[in-house]
């Protein structure tokens, strides 16, 4: 019964500073395991759903049938559900980038003139294009 108290013990841990350090050592290595541990699983979690729903923060409703996609008059049959405002047809697709060495980006295509007529709304910033040097830059990270 009293074990524990002398095992924690300062005259204990002084005679025994090997078997002290050791013990210390481990609970600290065990405590650095679990928290890195934790942080690649919410890391890797954040990253799976940012794979799954890349416009998750754009749109509250994203539907989706894969690589095999959707068919085209489907937007017109959302878009006469009553709660539903607005309806934007989208393409994305994963591409590689062959001149970037085969890179993997997402492709993002869609009616440019539905986008720019909400993009006040939505908070998108929309554009015809980007140059060469900025996409490169973001392929990048840069």
């Amino acid at each position: 019964m009293l074990t524990l108290p002398r095992t924690l013990s300062l005259r204990h841990a002084r005679r025994h500073r090997a078997r002290t350090a050791l013990m210390v050592a481990s609970i600290a290595l065990g405590v650095a395991a679990w928290t890195t541990t934790d942080a690649l699983d919410r890391g890797l979690d954040a990253a799976l759903r940012a794979a799954a729903t890349p416009l998750a923060d754009t749109a509250d409703l994203y539907v989706s049938n894969g690589d095999a996609g959707l068919r085209a008059d489907l937007a017109e049959q959302v878009a006469r559900v009553p709660e539903v405002r607005v309806v934007r047809p989208l393409l994305v697709r994963r591409v590689l980038l062959r001149r970037l060495g085969r890179l993997p980006a997402l492709l993002l295509g869609g009616d440019l003139a539905a986008w720019r007529r909400d993009a006040d709304a939505s908070g998108l910033e929309v554009s015809d294009g980007a140059s060469a040097a900025d996409l490169k830059a973001r392929s990048l990270g840069r």
